[in-house]
């Protein structure tokens, strides 16, 4: 018994150096990447809330838009011209915090949710005439599902 006793600090110093050891092994198949993670919260069919185009609503542009993202590829409704109606896409960075689109459009992925995104872009063409005419800017979509 003396003897255990004395070889307790040992012990428990074995004992946390293995927990250690064990818990700093990160490369567990149940640990998803940025990506992986990024790409689960995306895949859906996500529905207008707001569009603002530098700081001024203009939701109006864009009634019954519709975004669906899967991996790698996109389909939109009533986006014209800024989202053209499908195309593809790939994350630019590990991060998986910006995209790209095959027609070189990069977006950025500002906040995520299982419900709600919003994505940000700046685009330099004009489309439209009138009251309903738009300027080139940052957009930010606020989009839910």
């Amino acid at each position: 018994m003396k003897k255990l006793l004395n070889n307790f600090p040992k012990l428990i110093c074995l004992i946390i150096a293995g927990s250690f050891i064990f818990s700093s092994c990160s490369n567990s198949p149940d640990e998803e990447t940025a990506k992986e993670k990024t790409l689960r919260l995306l895949s859906r069919t996500w529905q207008i809330s707001s569009v603002k185009v530098d700081g001024s609503d203009k939701t109006n542009l864009f009634t019954g838009f519709k975004l669906t993202l899967l991996s790698g590829q996109y389909s939109t409704q009533n986006g014209d011209p800024l989202w053209p109606s499908s195309g593809t896409w790939s994350f630019i960075n590990d991060s998986a915090d910006i995209i790209r689109r095959v027609d070189g459009v990069e977006i950025q992925i500002n906040s995520l949710t299982e419900t709600k995104l919003l994505l940000s872009l700046d685009w330099d063409q004009t489309f439209g005439s009138g009251r309903l005419s738009s300027i080139g800017g940052n957009y930010v979509f606020e989009l839910t599902n």
